[in-house]
This record gives structure tokens, sequence and C-alpha cells, in this order.
């Protein structure tokens, strides 16, 4: 039996007044017209987080997400049984989230990254990959020219 593919975005309920004013809502709403709804999890109840209790209405994207709100792994287990679920990858890594990330590797639930590459500036790397590239010529030329004296 094959498995019906789900995206999931974690994010902490008490973050979504963030969401709702970011830029990055614009590409979860594209991504939901491509591929069904986008089920944004509740994480604080996932993770070692503080639990805040903010009640933001979340409606005026409610054509585009499913807000789930998961009490434990075992209920988010329930939730993705017998779904391939594809995450997009919100979850910071730190000890926080730790329980999170082990149990998504233990079920292996992939994940995916979206960013913006758009904007790739100079940096100093740049100047040191051609900084060492003169070094090994100059080196270069040094040695062979002390052989062939």
């Amino acid at each position: 039996m094959k498995k019906k593919k789900f995206l999931f975005c974690f994010i902490n309920f008490s973050d979504l007044n963030q969401l709702d004013t970011s830029p990055y809502i614009y590409t979860l709403v594209n991504l939901s017209k491509k591929f069904g709804k986008i089920s944004l999890v509740n994480i604080e109840n996932l993770t070692f987080s503080k639990k805040n209790s903010n009640n933001y209405p979340f409606v005026r994207y409610k054509n585009y997400f499913n807000l789930i709100d998961p009490k434990s792994l075992k209920d988010l287990g329930n939730f993705i049984k017998n779904k391939e679920v594809i995450v997009l990858n919100s979850i910071q890594r730190a000890f926080k989230n730790l329980p999170l990330l082990i149990y998504l590797n233990i079920n292996k639930v992939k994940l995916l990254e979206v960013s913006n590459l758009g904007n790739l500036q100079i940096g100093t790397e740049y100047f040191l990959q051609k900084k060492k590239l003169w070094i090994i010529k100059s080196n270069f030329n040094k040695k062979y020219n002390k052989e062939n004296i």
C-alpha cells in the first residue's frame, strides 16, 4: 500500500503571529497551492521548551494550513502513522528540541530545507582562496627555480 505524502512544518504556536507577518508565509502558501494543505504542528509539548499559552487567531490562511497540537510524541506518532511525512525543516538544532529530532530520525522522517540562495555575497573566503593560490604559485616557482640553477 502506497503511503500518502504530507507536508509538515513544526512551529511553536506562540510564534504564529510572527509567521503571519513573515515573508516566509508566502513561500508556504505557494507550496500548499502545489501540494495541498500544510500541517503546522505545535512543538511546545514535544520539546524541553517553556510552554506559552498564546491563542493567536491564525484564520487568515486557514485554507492553506491545518493546525495540529499533539500533546506528546505518542500523539504525533499516531497522527503520522501510515503517512509519508516530509517536514519543512524549521526545527532549531538545540538541546531543547533533541527529543523531537531523535524521534523524527527514528521514524525516518524526511527533512526538507527551504532557503533563499539568491543573495550570495562574496565574503572573506574568496580573498583567502585567491591568497592561497598566490602562495602556492610562488612556492612552486621558488622550488623549481632553485633546482634549475
